[in-house]
């Protein structure tokens, strides 16, 4: 007789869902490095600006050129601050994305546990009852063997 875990289906649910949940967090990881990334694109144009304003003053700028470059780095600040909120609350959806994984990861390895103690029942009881088919064969052979 084989052996054959009652909870089987439940744990192929269990390992679905373990699944579909480190796909998302795998989604919100990208998420943030997305984020994270935009933010290191802002500070390079931030020290664009301030290098070529830099090379500039020795040539000689106007007023004009001085006071848009100061909008922009302005405006790029504002926007890296709005990345920085957007990064903090994607940071924390991953972290909640995170336990999500690792709740559904636990009632998994609750589950397999579950199955591999019961296939070690099922082990020992299967050896005792081959131990007895022999024993049996044994005793048959003999009392054969006896009245022969």
């Amino acid at each position: 007789m084989a052996f054959r875990f009652a909870l089987g289906s439940l744990l192929r649910l269990r390992q679905s869902i373990e699944h579909q949940q480190e796909l998302l967090l795998q989604k919100a990881t990208q998420a943030v490095l997305s984020v994270q990334r935009d933010i290191e694109d802002v500070d390079r144009r931030v020290a664009t600006i301030l290098t070529a304003e830099a090379d500039q003053l020795g040539l000689g700028v106007t007023a004009a050129e001085l006071q848009f470059a100061e909008v922009c780095r302005s405006l790029l600040r504002e926007f890296r601050s709005d990345l920085e909120h957007e990064l903090r609350r994607r940071q924390e959806a991953r972290q909640q994305q995170s336990e999500r994984f690792q709740a559904a990861r636990r009632d998994r390895e609750v589950l397999e546990s579950l199955r591999q103690r019961q296939l070690q029942v099922y082990r020992v009881q299967e050896n005792r009852r081959e131990q007895r088919r022999m024993d049996d064969l044994l005793l048959l052979r003999r009392e054969f063997q006896r009245h022969s």
